[in-house]
């Protein structure tokens, strides 16, 4: 049997975060009504079972990649035989938010058109692993799509209000709601990501694709996802954010998620660098480009303030134009004042050979953008000319992300 509980709760229905509002719905607060429908025995209904979902700060059941049926009485054009009869349509994709809540209170889909007569309906979601699917939002209007209203603690509280009162227990609000949650399916094991730096980073997505069947696409920070037993093993990768390089995919088999827990992964999203946005703006894809053949890669002119397109850039290292003494050679190296997250590092040895095995190698100087001014910095060798008979001094230039002070 189905139960149909019905409450004003006109307040909610369009928040103010709401862009510009919900302006299809109707402006009757008696229209605007929450209600929901759900079973309570799980063979009233093929697929359906006792309870419904709670949405919350953890998971907002409408935007995940669950299977969803919308459940009404038709109202368009249905033969007689038809009437009284509730009809499901599976949606394809998830709902769309309309408001800035966490979770949002209103999410819409425009697979289905949300009929006035038709409010009061509910949208069921099966969660991943479980055999039945339970109510997990309202339907309120739409005209040319479907603006659902979550179950959340507020709805939540009106369930059990109206059971109370359909018992004769109106002044008792705490027992007899048939709440479905994480643990109510029987000891669910879920994946979560904690996103770094949360603060900044509410854009950033998760992406959890299996080896097997489907995962889960456009997750948002903080939220949960149901591990399927049936998966061997599954890949989490990250959308890209403006200013920031995504993590690298995080990959994991089975024996590696922790049964009936929540499984916690950390993703680091790491500010792009000037340099990185600097090959963005150049249009160059790679550090080794030598888009004007003068030998010095992309790295490299970024480096020394080059140009890209131009071969006239200032030599990356050189022999000091006026020694000061002649006992140690000395050499002048170009350090760019602007250039963020790079370091120049000088290094010697006697020999080429030397050079190629990494062996018997001197480091002379290492300098960043806090040593100066743009302009060439003055490195004296660490051992007398005399010391041998070949010396071979040469600069390294590294994109290190933890230098970085910003773009």
């Amino acid at each position: 049997r189905g139960i149909l509980f019905r409450t004003s709760y006109a307040k909610l229905v369009a928040p103010e975060t709401v862009p510009d509002g919900v302006e299809d719905l109707p402006d009757d607060d008696q229209e605007v009504d929450f209600a929901v429908l759900y079973f309570t025995t799980d063979d009233a209904w093929p697929g359906g079972a006792a309870g419904f979902l709670e949405s919350s700060g953890d998971k907002n059941w409408l935007t995940g990649s669950e299977p969803k049926l919308a459940v009404a009485y038709p109202q368009r054009s249905q033969p007689f035989s038809k009437r009284g009869t509730l009809f499901k349509k599976s949606l394809l994709f998830p709902l769309t938010p309309l408001d800035a809540n966490s979770p949002a209170k209103l999410n819409s889909s425009d697979e289905l058109s949300g009929d006035g007569g038709a409010s009061g309906s509910a949208l069921f979601v099966q969660p991943a692993g479980a055999p039945h699917s339970y109510p997990a939002a309202i339907l309120l209007a739409g005209q040319g799509r479907a603006v659902y209203r979550i179950i959340d603690q507020d709805v939540t509280r009106m369930i059990k209000d109206g059971e109370d009162a359909a018992s004769g227990n109106d002044e008792v609000l705490d027992n007899n709601s048939s709440l479905v949650g994480f643990g109510g399916l029987g000891g669910f094991t879920t994946l979560a990501v904690q996103i770094t730096p949360s603060q900044t980073l509410t854009a950033a997505r998760w992406t959890v694709t299996p080896n097997v069947g489907s995962g889960y696409t456009n997750v948002m920070p903080g939220a949960k996802v149901a591990f399927n037993p049936n998966w061997e093993s599954f890949t989490v990768s990250f959308s890209s954010v403006p200013g920031y390089a995504p993590p690298q995919p995080l990959f994991y088999l089975k024996e590696q998620v922790n049964a009936g827990a929540t499984n916690t992964y950390s993703a680091v999203y790491q500010a792009l660098s000037g340099y990185e946005l600097w090959k963005v703006a150049e249009s160059i894809s790679s550090d080794s480009n030598d888009r004007d053949g003068d030998g010095k890669s992309a790295l490299i002119e970024y480096a020394i303030n080059g140009d890209p397109d131009s071969g006239s850039d200032s030599a990356p290292i050189r022999m000091a134009v006026a020694p000061l003494q002649n006992i140690n050679a000395e050499f002048e190296v170009y350090v760019s004042s602007t250039a963020d997250a790079i370091r120049y590092t000088v290094k010697a040895a006697d020999t080429l050979a030397d050079r190629v095995a990494g062996t018997n190698i001197d480091t002379l100087a290492t300098f960043t953008k806090a040593n100066g001014t743009n302009g060439y910095k003055r490195v004296t060798d660490n051992q007398p000319r005399t010391a041998s008979s070949t010396r071979f001094a040469w600069l390294e230039i590294t994109h290190d992300r933890s230098l970085s002070t910003g773009p």
